[in-house]
């Protein structure tokens, strides 16, 4: 540890004994007495991922090898650079000219904050599969709370591999710290990366040599602590408190002493949006069906993660297609129920491309869902092993309806009428809701003939397959006259010598017979 020069300095004098004693209760060396932050920032553990190349990671893939990210602001500096610009010479903090000098081809792209924004948020919806507790630290990084999460995974190092794995697979490069504290955590992660420090006794050792660089601060700050040699945190941290306080603010005191644990901090927890929405830009015009679905299945794939980490199902899809010189295109696909397979997905969009004609080839997919409705519980036959053949009428419906129209598929449900051929209607959505008992009524068929059928009849007695044996009757429906179609009827249960139990009915007008319907 670097020893402060004796003279005053910038920060006032060396702390007198009576100061020395008052430092050893709120100071570092407090962070082993049980008070309540101390205790409470002691039962967490924070993995800290901090991704020091994300604002050249997020941008689309170039063939050229130098490039390098601009930071904003009237003098653009190098924020990040490649690896074959790094070779030239090229480092981060380098003027945009002094770049170009070192590195004549070097492609300088300005900051895409929007990208990512967007990549952070989705690095920390994979984070949610490793820790319930995910906190954003923009620009560069993420925080997790994984105490509780060391068991399922086998320990720390287990965990921190299969996320570091993971981030990588996605594209991304990634440095990680472990520490009691969030901010100490995000130290380690950014100065050297792979850092474990699981206990608060151990963090002042652990983060003495670490520079201040790696505490985010502005370069106002640090230059002011550099030019007194000041230049690690184990320095900083012995510096007296109130002069710190004076010089740099109390905003900086106390975020090292979070860094510590001797502050409490509060962290606003991440939650992922209750809508999905992505998109996928093809590598080719194409108006090949076959591809288009290829590309949909790579954006249903990301609304699987999207529902699991949720644990939320849809009902409803929107597909976007954008073209080349014809505005975009909407398909739409509504689902009788909600569901989380993205296979049932993709066979309905499949059907829906079949029997939709797109205006134009297309150059890009984008995909909207809304995330509000819970998840199905999985549910299986015990004894047989198997899936019910229930569970796949909803999703024969769906494929159906895609395939047919809205329209062309529907329910039945009863409506208030006397009169048996209005006495139903059709439902476009066939959701679950209790029944609607009817009135207090005789028996009816299930199987009611779309428009009555006149009977021949013989002695005033009806014929339908030979001469109809009345068994039940009458019951007298008499209603309408208020909409033009009123009618004056007895209804009777009857049966044909062949033992066809029918509904048959008299007009009390015409005296005429005629047949509404069969009990089977």
């Amino acid at each position: 540890m670097t020893d402060l020069p004796s003279q005053p300095s910038l920060f006032g004098d060396r702390p007198a004994d009576d100061e020395k004693r008052h430092l050893r209760v709120v100071g570092p060396r407090a962070a082993s007495t049980p008070d309540a932050s101390s205790q409470d920032t002691g039962r967490q553990l924070w993995l800290a991922a901090h991704l020091p190349e994300l604002p050249l990671e997020c941008l689309p893939d170039d063939e050229t090898p130098a490039r390098a990210v601009l930071s904003d602001g009237r003098q653009p500096r190098v924020l990040v650079c490649s690896s074959a610009a790094a070779a030239q010479g090229v480092r981060p903090g380098l003027p945009a000219n002094a770049a170009l000098a070192l590195a004549p081809s070097l492609e300088l792209l300005p900051r895409d904050t929007q990208a990512e924004t967007r990549a952070l948020e989705k690095l920390a919806g994979c984070g949610l599969d490793f820790s319930p507790v995910v906190s954003l630290e923009p620009p560069f990084a993420l925080l997790l709370e994984i105490r509780g999460s060391l068991k399922l995974f086998g320990g720390t190092a287990r965990l921190t591999e299969q996320l570091v794995l993971a981030m990588q697979l996605s594209g991304y490069r990634v440095q990680t710290g472990i520490a009691p504290t969030a901010r100490a955590a995000l130290c380690l992660a950014r100065s050297q990366g792979g850092q474990c420090v699981e206990s608060l006794d151990a963090l002042p050792g652990a983060l003495a040599s670490l520079p201040l660089s790696c505490l985010d601060w502005p370069d106002k700050p640090l230059r002011l602590l550099a030019e007194t040699g000041v230049r690690q945190l184990g320095d900083c941290r012995r510096l007296p408190r109130d002069g710190l306080a004076r010089r740099l603010g109390v905003a900086r005191l106390r975020e090292l002493d979070q860094v510590y644990g001797r502050a409490p901090e509060a962290r606003e927890r991440f939650l992922p949006a209750e809508h999905f929405a992505d998109e996928l830009e093809l590598p080719a015009l194409t108006g090949d069906q076959q591809l288009l679905v290829q590309g949909a299945e790579i954006l249903l794939q990301r609304l699987g993660e999207a529902m699991r980490r949720r644990q939320r199902g849809v009902s409803l899809l929107w597909w976007r297609f954008e073209h080349a010189d014809h505005p975009v295109s909407w398909l739409r696909l509504g689902l009788l129920e909600v569901t989380t397979s993205t296979r049932q997905l993709l066979e309905l969009l499949r059907v829906k491309l079949a029997v939709t004609r797109l205006p134009a080839p297309v150059l890009g997919l984008a995909l909207r869902a809304s995330l509000l409705d819970p998840a199905p519980m999985a549910g299986g036959d015990l004894l047989a092993g198997g899936t019910s053949s229930a569970e796949h009428w909803p999703a024969f419906l769906a494929r159906l309806k895609t395939r047919l129209g809205e329209a062309a598929v529907h329910g039945l449900g009863l409506h208030a009428d006397h009169r048996p051929e209005l006495a139903w209607q059709p439902l476009l959505q066939t959701v679950n809701r209790p029944a609607e008992k009817p009135g207090a009524s005789a028996p009816r068929p299930l199987w009611l003939l779309p428009q009555p059928r006149r009977l021949r009849a013989r002695d005033d007695q009806p014929y339908f397959q030979g001469r109809l044996r009345l068994q039940a009757g009458p019951e007298r429906i008499e209603t309408g006259w208020w909409d033009g179609r009123d009618v004056r009827r007895d209804y009777f249960h009857a049966s044909n010598p062949a033992g066809l139990r029918l509904w048959v009915f008299r007009d009390l007008r015409s005296r005429d017979w005629y047949l509404q319907g069969l009990f089977g």
